[in-house]
């Protein structure tokens, strides 16, 4: 049931990249983020899908801290990539407007 779900999600991205004529810009390929890129085959489905290089996204704590932390190994699961790169992540407030997109204006 879960592989055919992400079948069909999978699928339905290949199918907006390539109507929009999107699918060969991808030179660096997916990183999946999250509770669900955890599920066992997750990357190499998408692959089989979309047909682009698809990897796990984990932190590199090393880029977070020199220290050891007790919880370093629950910073590399891919549950928390996204998160934890959101907070990495500080752009200025002023270049977005109140829906997320960035505004264009010049610096």
């Amino acid at each position: 049931v879960i592989e055919q779900s992400y079948s069909t999600i999978f699928s339905s991205i290949k199918k907006v990249l390539q109507s929009q004529q999107l699918d060969r810009s991808l030179k660096s390929g997916f990183v999946l983020a999250g509770g669900g890129a955890k599920i066992k085959g997750c990357d190499m489905l998408m692959l089989s899908c979309v047909t682009v290089r698809t990897k796990l996204g984990c932190i590199n704590v090393d880029k977070i801290t020199t220290k050891k932390l007790q919880f370093e190994d629950s910073l590399k699961d891919p549950a928390y990539a996204c998160a934890l790169g959101l907070l990495l992540f500080e752009p200025n407030e002023s270049d977005f407007n109140f829906r997320g997109k960035q505004t264009n204006k010049q610096t």
